[in-house]
């Protein structure tokens, strides 16, 4: 799926961010004049993208494989290839205001003098196996991630849950990995402790006052407005799918009944796509915002450090975990909205829940006014940390 890349153009000496590739849901195409992007969602080309996914010997991508595999077995439409379907897309799009046309393969171009020749900040990274940092402040959500192959994290886990069996929590095998991870991740913790000079040896007299302090930060943490309005924000959020369960169950039948019964079948396919998706972006969510925004509040207070080093390096750390969490919020509000779209029945509910996410951006936005602008290394276009 997409990525934005920082590049410089090679030309004038512009710099500026490209983005690359469309989403889940829509496709990007460029103009092969100026450059210019424009984006056209699944559900805008209707019957036409289900022709696509028809065609297709596997699913679009890994976040729809579910969605895509139902279209393939079960909707009646004749299948495309993928030079007939991107010809149609591009129909569909048209012209650019520049008089140029919007096509998938246009390169991208300098928005200043139109230049197609720049280079990448990350060029020079292109080599290494890992983006450094890279899972320091992502969303844990390598379902949906275009970085896998380039995270440290993700390739062990990968290769220690590589069979059903080592996936399934009451197999055996599951334990044994989990076990050989954290064997693993313990002699790395130890070897960076002793290269750092810090000692890992509590006494028991330490270990309870290291406790109550920490106890207390959380505490003094907890009260304060942005992981408060969090919290709030993941108990209703849960609160609502609880109680509106039945409802939601006899609105997936009720579509499967009018699919059932032919009535617009590329319409009803796409429209429960769309409810599934913003389900499942909300449940991913609802816990990780307050999670992040405790660990940037947090690290914000440690601050207060007189070591201007680690000043720095808490006021880093703060900054990204406030914007993956702010991420998180913008995701949420975007499926929250689709729901509120697709469920009408719901209106007033959902509109509240949607104040209140949208009160919580503006109350993290003012705690961590620095927090858009931290470049998250591979995701943002940033270089890796180390």
């Amino acid at each position: 799926m997409g990525h934005i890349v920082e590049t410089k153009c090679l030309e004038c000496g512009e710099k500026f961010e490209v983005e690359h590739g469309g989403g889940f849901y829509f496709h990007l195409l460029r103009c092969d004049k100026c450059g210019l992007t424009e984006q056209i969602g699944f559900d805008e080309l209707g019957e036409l993208h289900l022709q696509f996914l028809k065609g297709l010997p596997g699913p679009y991508c890994i976040a729809s494989s579910e969605h895509d595999k139902y279209v393939r077995e079960n909707v009646p439409v004749e299948p495309i290839s993928r030079e007939e379907y991107y010809s149609s897309v591009e129909t569909e799009v048209g012209k650019c205001e520049c008089g140029g046309n919007f096509t998938f393969d246009a390169p991208p171009r300098c928005p200043k003098c139109h230049s197609a020749k720049m280079k990448n900040r990350t060029e020079k990274n292109e080599n290494t196996i890992f983006i450094s940092g890279i899972h320091n402040y992502c969303d844990a959500w390598c379902d949906r991630c275009q970085f896998t192959s380039k995270c440290a994290i993700f390739r062990p886990m990968k290769d220690s849950f590589a069979t059903p069996e080592s996936r399934d929590i009451n197999n055996k095998e599951f334990w044994d990995s989990m076990t050989k991870i954290f064997a693993d991740t313990m002699k790395m913790v130890v070897e960076k402790c002793e290269k750092m000079g810090i000692d890992t040896n509590f006494t028991d007299e330490e270990f309870e006052e290291y406790q109550s302090k920490k106890k207390e930060r959380e505490r003094r943490t907890n009260e304060k407005i942005v992981p408060k309005m969090a919290m709030e924000y993941s108990e209703t959020s849960r609160n609502w799918f609880e109680e509106e369960e039945k409802f939601l169950t006899e609105k997936t039948e009720a579509m499967n009944s009018l699919y059932s019964a032919g009535v617009n079948c590329s319409d009803i396919v796409i429209e429960g796509a769309y409810i599934e998706d913003a389900i499942e972006v909300i449940l991913w969510y609802q816990h990780f915002i307050y999670v992040k925004f405790m660990r940037a509040m947090l690290r914000d207070e440690d601050e207060g450090s007189q070591d201007p080093e680690l000043k720095n390096i808490m006021s880093f750390d703060a900054n990204g975990s406030a914007k993956v969490a702010l991420i998180g919020i913008d995701r949420s509000i975007s499926a929250w909205g689709s729901l509120l779209k697709r469920i009408p029945e719901k209106h007033d509910e959902i509109l509240d829940i949607l104040v209140h996410l949208e009160k919580l951006r503006k109350a993290a936005e003012k705690e961590f006014p620095d927090a858009r602008e931290f470049k998250r290394p591979g995701f943002d276009g940033g270089e890796g940390l180390w």
